[in-house]
């Protein structure tokens, strides 16, 4: 997904250079959530967060699962929402979503994944160990709009049946590939986004 997806999409767009997190540790067989070696391999982002910026409140950084595909140009977008704020998330509706968001490398957002890291044994996944986190060293933070999407609009938060037509927005930005079980059908997923909104753009791509 990495490769097909979200490098790709950043490539075809060129707004945004790309440091992946690649781990040959992949402890849950197939990344579903809840499986067993789900938490221990999604704590690891936070590591990889920490250990990858300077931290020196120079400028904003994207966080982004691979299941994630860029389907318009987004960095003056995501630079306007970010300004004044610590922290965007994608929006689960009703929650924020670790899968997508953009950060200040400041030291207090430092203190904040840090924290979250800290608390990685008292809370499953790494979404709630950054609620926790954000309720003990709080940020100035907000959700994107559905424009940063994922099916849980569409679907009340359920997850996806795996046949059902995916509706996208008509000017969505970003499409993340959550609320989708298996690593083939969030493939599917994808390549349905990516059909629809950049084979058009970029026909020889």
């Amino acid at each position: 997904m990495f490769d097909n997806f979200l490098k790709r999409s950043c490539d075809l767009f060129q707004e945004h250079d790309v440091v992946s997190f690649m781990d040959s540790d992949q402890l849950s067989e197939d990344g579903s959530f809840y499986s067993t070696g789900f938490h221990e391999t999604v704590v690891k982002k936070l590591d990889f967060i920490i250990d990858s910026n300077v931290w020196d409140d120079s400028e904003y950084c994207i966080f982004s699962d691979a299941d994630v595909l860029f389907t318009s140009p987004t960095k003056e977008f995501l630079e306007e929402q970010a300004q004044g704020f610590d922290i965007v998330f994608q929006s689960d509706q009703t929650t924020y979503n670790s899968g997508f968001y953009v950060f200040r490398n400041s030291p207090r957002v430092k203190s904040m994944f840090e924290e979250a890291r800290r608390v990685k044994d008292q809370h499953f996944g790494d979404q709630l160990c950054i609620d926790a986190a954000l309720r003990t060293i709080p940020l100035k933070c907000k959700a994107f709009d559905k424009t940063v999407f994922n099916i849980s609009f569409y679907s009340g938060g359920n997850v996806w049946d795996n046949e059902s037509t995916i509706h996208f927005p008509k000017h969505m930005r970003v499409y993340h590939a959550n609320f989708i079980v298996g690593v083939e059908n969030k493939e599917k997923a994808l390549k349905t986004a990516y059909d629809r909104f950049l084979a058009p753009k970029f026909p020889n791509s």
